[in-house]
């Protein structure tokens, strides 16, 4: 994305939301959030002329190995379904199902 030079001044940085109210753990919290993270932080500190998909998955594969041994539970890319649901069955958690929105009538 490019933006007018004359804007660039009132560019201060880049922020990334989690909405946690349908997270019910730890483990759900870091499967939705480590890629996501990783990626965001590789935008905010890369001028776009220099962004590499190559490079940037090399990255991960060296990010995946230190989550690894600090035993964070990140999400596995390139699984596919029937083996992520035995490994990672935190993928499959939505809504809980007993919460009833005002808005939902």
């Amino acid at each position: 994305m490019t933006y007018e030079a004359s804007k660039l001044d009132n560019i201060l940085g880049i922020k990334a939301a989690i909405w946690t109210e349908f997270i019910s753990n730890q483990k759900r919290l870091e499967y939705m959030k480590y890629l996501r993270l990783m990626a965001i932080a590789e935008k905010a500190w890369t001028i776009d002329s220099c962004l590499d998909w190559d490079l940037f998955q090399k990255k991960m594969v060296m990010e995946f190995e230190r989550y690894n041994n600090l035993g964070i539970n990140y999400r596995i890319p390139a699984m596919g379904i029937q083996r992520r649901k035995e490994i990672q069955p935190e993928a499959f958690e939505g809504p809980i199902p007993s919460v009833k929105s005002k808005f939902l009538k």
